[in-house]
């Protein structure tokens, strides 16, 4: 590949127990294919980044879970069935802002042609579109719409 080809990727996402593997493989093929590739998440997923060939960096101000231990799992998360979905939105919005500054402050020390984000993880969205990054979403999760084929959450 010649060097004008080659791309870097931010990728963003964060440990919400089971959206971090299906990034994994298309890490791998960035990075065999000889772009530069970052992922940008939990401490807990450093190994799985390297074992893709990426580098990492770990969430600074916002949430950055170490161990996939459920006791080690933010309090937010330790709700029944009918409070998870709430609490969820709230720990996704409630956190926002410290996404959102982390991804700023590693774009401005290292720039990215495309920033690649967990489609729930809203703060990294908001940080990368307020400073005109070019943005794309990885979407990991079941869908929340009817989708042919597709058992809706």
């Amino acid at each position: 590949m010649a060097e004008r080809d080659r791309l870097n990727f931010l990728f963003a996402t964060a440990h919400f127990g089971g959206n971090v593997s299906p990034v994994m493989p298309v890490v791998r093929q960035l990075v065999a294919a000889g772009h530069d590739v970052r992922v940008m998440s939990d401490g807990v997923n450093l190994a799985d980044a390297q074992a893709a060939g990426a580098s990492f960096r770990p969430w600074r101000r916002a949430p950055n879970r170490v161990t996939r231990a459920r006791e080690d799992d933010p309090p937010d998360w330790r709700v029944g069935d009918k409070e998870g979905i709430a609490m969820m939105i709230q720990f996704l919005a409630g956190t926002a802002s410290a996404y959102a500054e982390d991804t700023v402050e590693e774009l401005t020390q290292e720039p990215a042609d495309l920033v690649v984000c967990f489609d729930m993880l809203l703060g990294a969205m908001i940080g990368a579109e307020s400073i005109g990054q070019r943005l794309a979403l990885l979407g990991t999760m079941i869908s929340f719409f009817p989708l042919r084929g597709i058992a809706p959450l």
